[in-house]
């Protein structure tokens, strides 16, 4: 038997009462299917992005086969599709885990939104922190990973910097992480 999981989005204004609601399902109708909205955030022009785990196994879970992937989605204020697009990081790889996890989002002063959060590297070793650069319609820039086991990773931007803040876990404990990019 099959399993088929969708994910639901509601706007509500500020007494609660339902704006619109926008429902995440498999536009192919494939018996195994799964998709879980992680990641929801109001942007500054008042568009919405969210950031899904989306599983479209179908039974195959060889190292071979990627199946877990990163549904981007942004929204107008009114719950109409900008665009959605699969994304996949060059870090990420085949397991049971969402390859990349958004918790975090700063917006560029051109409209880019940087993400920030945690993925599964390539051989499945373990999960590191990644921060990756999209533009406005939702191409990828780039993205890369932090070498060392992180958590609580948060992006911000500061006069065309990228701050990247948290905790990193190493040998002797954990030490205060903080790296500054800057970018053009």
């Amino acid at each position: 038997l099959g399993w088929k999981i969708n994910g639901l989005l509601i706007k509500t204004d500020n007494m609660g009462n339902i704006l619109w609601k926008r429902l995440y399902k498999d536009q192919q109708d494939r018996e195994k299917y799964e998709i879980n909205i992680t990641f929801v955030t109001e942007l500054q022009n008042g568009d919405i992005l969210t950031a899904s785990s989306l599983d479209t196994a179908q039974g195959n879970t060889s190292t071979n086969f990627m199946h877990d992937h990163t549904l981007l989605t942004r929204l107008t204020p009114g719950g109409n599709v900008l665009w959605s697009k699969t994304y996949n990081s060059v870090i990420e790889g085949d397991s049971q885990f969402m390859p990349f996890d958004v918790r975090s989002l700063a917006e560029a002063a051109n409209g880019d939104l940087i993400l920030c959060g945690t993925a599964v590297n390539e051989f499945g070793s373990g999960m590191k922190e990644a921060i990756a650069r999209i533009d406005n319609a939702g191409n990828k820039i780039w993205d890369g990973e932090y070498n060392a086991v992180s958590e609580g990773i948060r992006v911000f931007m500061d006069n065309g910097k990228v701050i990247v803040v948290g905790i990193e876990h190493n040998v002797s404990g954990s030490v205060p992480l903080a790296g500054s990019l800057h970018f053009m």
